[in-house]
Parts: C-alpha cells; sequence; structure tokens
C-alpha cells in the first residue's frame, strides 16, 4: 500500500470515518471496515501467512468415518487415490494469472463484487485460502476475520 498512496487514502478515510482519531479499533467497528478487510485479503492472496495449507490430523472419530467414505479421484488429469492427503500451494494459488487477471498487482477492488459492495471474504471458489479449511481452519478464519 506505501506504493499505491491512494489505497492507503482511502483505508485510512475509512478507519477514521468508522473509528475516529481519538480510539483504536474495537471488534464492534470490523464489519464496517470493508475496504480494510479487501486490503487484508488482498495481502493474504500476495502473501499468505504459510504457502501451504496444514494437512488435517485424523484425530476425531467422525474425520476417520468421512474418510473411510471417501473414494478415488481424478482431479486435472491427476489420480488420488482414496485416503490421499492434498496439500495447496498458496503462493501458487494466490499468484496463477487463470485465476488472477494481472496477478503481481495489488487490487483490494477484485474482491467486491461488480457493484463495488457485498463483500466477500469466504471461499466460494476457493481462489483465495486465508487460513487452513475444514475444521482445522475454523478456528483461525473466525479469529483472523475479526
Amino acid at each position: 500500500m506505501i506504493n499505491q498512496p491512494e489505497l492507503l487514502r482511502k483505508s485510512i478515510e475509512e478507519l477514521d470515518n468508522v473509528v475516529g482519531k481519538g480510539r483504536l479499533v474495537q471488534e464492534i467497528d470490523i464489519p464496517k471496515l470493508d475496504y480494510v478487510k479487501t486490503c487484508a485479503k488482498e495481502a493474504f492472496r500476495c502473501h499468505p501467512i504459510s504457502d501451504f495449507n496444514v494437512p488435517q490430523c485424523q484425530w476425531k472419530t467422525q474425520f476417520l468415518q468421512q474418510k473411510q467414505k471417501m473414494e478415488d479421484a481424478v482431479v486435472g488429469n491427476y489420480y488420488i487415490p482414496k485416503g490421499s492427503y492434498v496439500v495447496l500451494r498458496r503462493q501458487g494459488l494466490g499468484m496463477n494469472p487463470r485465476i488472477w487477471t494481472r496477478p503481481l498487482e495489488f487490487k483490494p477492488k477484485r474482491h467486491f463484487k461488480t457493484n463495488g459492495s457485498n463483500l466477500n471474504l469466504g471461499y466460494p471458489t476457493l481462489n483465495v485460502v486465508m487460513f487452513s479449511i475444514g475444521d482445522v481452519g475454523l478456528l483461525g478464519s473466525s479469529l483472523g476475520l475479526r
């Protein structure tokens, strides 16, 4: 954002309007900080916290039962045998030009829907994975997106 002063100005303006200059950001402010949240999501896209997602441990009976129900699969011409762990490389996903237009550019507005509103910080298409998904990711995402 330092390299794009307009983005920094817009973030500061949103913080000043929502929070003011006399106090720190509080949890109740976060739902109103849409532009700041899009900047955070874009930062995670460009520079993920870790390069790979954490494989889920088989410590829950429910997870083990689900794992036993899984079948062999073919994804993008790759054969994945039943019971395999698939590790996602976040940096490769975030910088993939087949997914992102001009992936090397920092553009927070790409995380808004077409009309510039309706912020989407979830993973509907798995084009950005800020935290792990599934049981492991629930804790991280609930804390990190607050």
